[in-house]
């Protein structure tokens, strides 16, 4: 055998962890996307500030829901979906609301 060759106990090896990476996928695959976002995950997750993300919000760049709109002070919700949506148009996206042809060429992806 030569050094080049892998050797019989290395494909062993490789198959043992490649059947344990499919067990633990299977494991997961009940588990759904996370969907939606709080302020503190969505900044981070855009890589910009808190602060920046509520400038967005506020200002209506940004769609947003609130967990109680009933009150005044509650918990502000983000939908992964339109945070990709924003990412695929591009920085510019955050500045400014998308064209309706940018919006229909992503029609499939959302």
């Amino acid at each position: 055998m030569t050094s080049n060759q892998p050797k019989d106990t290395d494909s062993n090896t490789l198959e043992e962890i490649i059947r344990e990476i499919f067990i633990r996928l299977e494991d997961l695959s009940h588990l759904e996307p996370k969907t939606w976002m709080s302020i503190s995950e969505a900044a981070i997750y855009l890589s910009i500030s808190q602060s920046q993300l509520r400038n967005l919000i506020n200002s209506g760049r940004l769609p947003s829901k609130k967990l109680y709109p009933e009150k005044s002070r509650s918990k502000i919700l983000l939908n992964k979906r339109q945070l990709d949506v924003s990412i695929m148009l591009g920085r510019n996206s955050m500045r400014r609301r998308p064209t309706r042809a940018e919006l229909k060429s992503l029609e499939g992806l959302i």
